[in-house]
């Protein structure tokens, strides 16, 4: 057995209790949400016809960090990602409950994705061959790329979320691709992450998908979710 193979039959486990503690969190934050007003209500052009609570995303964060901590590992093992998520879920929490207004919401996510760009080994170094003229590096351009494309698909979540499972559906299955690389790449901690993370999503959708039990979602992801 080699290392990641013993690192994943370690640790995997905790992985799939992100589902559970994801679930249970849904479940737990639902009344507080209705108290302190996190709720989107139906009107304009929102589909659905019930207030239901912005939860998602703070269940999602909190699952994933609370099955970190018992991995003994923060997100990323970088203290700038984890800083990055917080002022995410941070500003969401609160655009969810008071409406904090697009702008401040915008800069936000700008100081977020900066932090990500520049603390952490994240960054767009190339498109590939896009139009089959050889690979395109982005050279310096790499880290405004990279900070706009974080925020760019920030806001490109956050817009799905209005149709019932959706978001998570869309975000799922790439989630499991990617630790699926990780753990034949022999990258056993990053295949971790991507399946507690994957786990954290799951717990969600129970809530946020119809059902022959459920004619509608009981909880949303909310800007958090970004």
């Amino acid at each position: 057995m080699n290392g990641m193979d013993a690192f994943l039959e370690a640790k995997g486990w905790l992985a799939l209790l992100a589902l559970l503690v994801s679930a249970l969190l849904v479940l737990a934050l639902i009344a507080p949400a209705r108290r302190f007003g996190m709720v989107d209500h139906p009107g304009g052009r929102k589909n659905h016809d019930h207030p239901t609570p912005l939860v998602g995303g703070v269940a999602i964060f909190l699952a994933f960090l609370m099955v970190n901590a018992l991995g003994g590992a923060i997100p990323g093992g970088s203290q700038s990602l984890l800083a990055a998520m917080a002022v995410t879920v941070a500003v969401g929490v609160l655009d969810d409950a008071h409406e904090i207004g697009h702008r401040s919401k915008f800069f936000a996510q700008i100081a977020a994705a900066l932090l990500v760009a520049t603390g952490t080994s994240v960054h767009m170094m190339h498109f590939g061959d896009l139009f089959g003229f050889g690979d395109i590096e982005l050279g310096k351009w790499a880290p405004l790329v990279t900070v706009v494309s974080i925020v760019g698909l920030m806001n490109a979540i956050n817009m799905i979320d209005g149709v019932d499972g959706l978001a998570g559906s869309v975000v799922l299955p790439p989630l499991l691709i990617q630790a699926a690389l990780a753990a034949t790449s022999g990258q056993g901690r990053l295949a971790f992450e991507l399946l507690a993370l994957a786990g954290a999503v799951a717990g969600f959708l129970f809530f946020n998908l119809r059902s022959p039990w459920r004619a509608r979602a009981a909880a949303f992801m909310g800007d958090t979710g970004g």
